[in-house]
């Protein structure tokens, strides 16, 4: 029935039992879990968002041997931001694992500030407290931020999330161009950043900037709205 479900915000103190990335936090600004696949013997494909940090994703995690990094790149920006997908051992009480046991719904889970910020749908205010009972148990920190009675369940964890699926259907120069406009403000209304503003940032012509984008944002419209064969 609309309005029987609760979306939750929560924190918990962030430690290597949620995530194995969780050790590369204080070289970033935040790190974002976009989607997890399960791959069966604890064993996990994490999509990744990093924002921030001096050095690229590759070169903080590869030494860390729970995570074998098999992509990798860039999108540019200030701070700059980076995308990765990880083939991660995870321990039993991974945070992703802990919440779906928990029968709950995970929409969004970032590290920032030494703190795992998750927001998730239960069913009801039942359902909230037995799940927040489970999660004290078994982590330290929990600190519940707020809660909204909603209507609509919304989208899982990666389920509205376009990042990797247009990766490999847009160049890297197109995903650069459209990235850094975006987070300029290009796209906002009033616009916050001219197509001058983006060349100057990418060091390049204003009319390359303007072919660029025109031409980025036709290939992901074609992903939207083209031939699905």
């Amino acid at each position: 029935m609309p309005g029987d479900f609760l979306r939750v915000r929560f924190q918990l103190r962030a430690d290597d039992r949620l995530a194995r990335f969780v050790g590369a936090g204080d070289r970033f600004g935040t790190i974002e879990l976009d989607n997890a696949i399960y791959a069966g013997a604890g064993q996990w494909f994490e999509y990744l968002t990093f924002v921030g940090g001096e050095t690229d994703p590759e070169m903080t995690l590869d030494t860390r041997s729970a995570i074998e990094v098999l992509d990798c790149w860039t999108v540019g920006g200030d701070p700059p931001v980076y995308h990765a997908v990880l083939f991660v051992d995870e321990v039993p009480e991974f945070v992703l694992s802990e919440i779906t046991r928990c029968r709950a719904l995970p929409h969004r889970i970032l590290l920032e500030d030494d703190r795992l910020r998750v927001v998730a749908t239960v069913r009801d205010w039942n359902h909230l407290k037995e799940f927040a009972n489970d999660l004290e148990r078994t982590y330290a920190g929990f600190e519940l931020l707020g809660t909204e009675q909603i209507d609509d369940i919304g989208f899982p964890l990666g389920g509205n999330d376009l990042k990797h699926t247009v990766h490999g259907k847009l160049t890297p120069d197109q995903l650069l161009v459209l990235e850094v406009a975006y987070r300029m403000g290009y796209f906002r209304v009033p616009q916050e950043a001219t197509g001058k503003e983006i060349a100057e940032q990418l060091e390049t012509s204003q009319s390359a900037i303007s072919e660029r984008l025109r031409n980025a944002q036709q290939r992901l419209l074609s992903v939207l709205f083209g031939s699905q064969l």
